[in-house]
């Protein structure tokens, strides 16, 4: 699922005389674009504090990302692929070697593939088996993951290439050595994954929410004691509210949660609840003390939120986020938390801005999409009388679309004039 650096390698020239071949899944293309266009400011602030990108490299600060040490930056390059693989057990021979390829989509990523190299017995997992847990739900925001198709993907895995792989390796960690090894290591993955699809959706066919189990919810001492089914990256607790909102959305069937308050009413409700300002610092502060970092910041985000320029809460709650974000195993975990703190004591830092879709990848939107991206973009205070149409013939492309403005809403319709 990791791109964006192939002009290190190729250009337009040498894929299309064939002396570089790009190999991608089918639909990768659009995958990668919709992903980064639509939604692509508001993950990229979220992707600042899930990988710590604002935060010092000290052991105060951003250690690790919990999947690698931190994400690359520079330029951000996509081209059109030359292969599409379009269905498991597609073969190709580059440059003299025998690939054979499984696709993997709508599990870690909307479009991937893992691939095996007979000659060497060498099996790549590509992101799809890892030295961690990874994410059902990402942190910095995407899709929610199927945690049941993942599963089937890692049974499909070991039925193609169990019996003939003595090498598995990934995009982000090291190797397994071994078939019985590497047998073990899918398929205790695959365990990892279906056990927090199957038990969750279990105990909320029994009216349970997705607070309460991620409140109740472990893995088997079989799975949880292999290192790599750790929570150093994605977590037990947020995994198992993925799968929840992944079948029933985000709201937990509960009717005072149909209709929430805004967080600045809720605030101030709970704020004169706790007898004013000085009670709820005061039951915040005791929290603090017995160490109820997980309470006490509840409290205090009440209290920004009714008080956002109250320098005592900001510090107090950025002191409780810093004991969160230094007990958290999960290395998004610790970013985030160690990241709000950094911005309640400083503010934002709006000189960093988010990182924006480069020449490559807008050349590579298909029209549709950036007429759409157009659309979300559109502020529609004021323009509610106003009706409008425009044609839209793109020459080189041969396409033709609407571009059609009315009751606030900018709509495009393809294939008309």
């Amino acid at each position: 699922d990791h791109f964006a650096g192939i002009r290190a390698l190729a250009d337009e020239e040498d894929l299309a005389s064939g002396r570089i071949r790009f190999v991608a899944p089918e639909h990768f293309v659009k995958e990668v674009t919709s992903e980064n266009v639509i939604a692509g400011n508001a993950m990229s602030r979220r992707a600042g504090f899930m990988f710590g990108n604002l935060l010092e490299r000290t052991p105060q600060g951003a250690i690790d990302s919990g999947l690698g040490k931190g994400v690359a930056f520079g330029s951000i390059t996509l081209l059109t692929p030359t292969d599409d693989i379009t269905a498991t057990g597609q073969k190709l021979i580059l440059d003299g070697v025998e690939i054979e390829f499984q696709l993997t989509p709508g599990a870690e990523a909307p479009a991937e593939f893992v691939f095996y190299l007979p000659k060497w017995n060498a099996l790549c997992v590509a992101e799809e088996v890892n030295g961690v847990m990874h994410n059902l739900y990402t942190p910095r925001g995407a899709k929610t993951r199927d945690a049941l198709i993942w599963s089937r993907h890692l049974t499909d895995m070991l039925e193609l290439f169990g019996g003939r792989m003595d090498l598995v390796f990934g995009s982000h960690h090291w190797p397994r050595w071994g078939r019985a090894a590497g047998y073990d290591y899918i398929s205790k993955q695959r365990d990892m994954y279906r056990f927090m699809h199957d038990q969750t959706v279990r105990l909320m066919n029994h009216g349970h929410t997705a607070t309460e189990i991620s409140n109740m919810l472990d893995l088997p001492p079989s799975l949880a004691q292999e290192f790599y089914n750790r929570d150093y990256y994605g977590t037990v607790s947020h995994n198992v509210r993925a799968v929840y909102n992944f079948y029933l959305g985000y709201f937990d069937g509960v009717p005072a949660n149909l209709n929430p308050l805004t967080p600045e009413r809720r605030a101030r409700n709970y704020m004169n609840l706790a007898g004013g300002p000085d009670g709820l610092m005061r039951h915040a502060k005791h929290a603090m003390q017995k160490g109820d970092y997980r309470w006490a910041a509840e409290l205090l985000n009440h209290y920004v939120f009714a008080y956002p320029k109250k320098k005592e809460a900001r510090a107090l709650l950025a002191d409780a986020y810093e004991q969160m974000g230094y007990q958290a195993e999960s290395g998004p975990w610790r970013n985030f938390y160690l990241t709000g703190a950094k911005e309640l004591r400083e503010g934002v830092n709006v000189a960093r801005g988010v990182r924006t879709a480069s020449p490559d990848m807008v050349s590579n939107v298909p029209t549709s999409m950036f007429l759409d991206f157009m659309a979300v973009r559109f502020n529609p205070e004021g323009a509610d009388d106003l009706e409008v149409k425009i044609n839209l013939d793109f020459t080189d492309t041969k396409e033709q679309f609407v571009l059609s403005l009315d009751n606030s809403v900018l709509n495009n319709i393809p294939n008309k004039q």
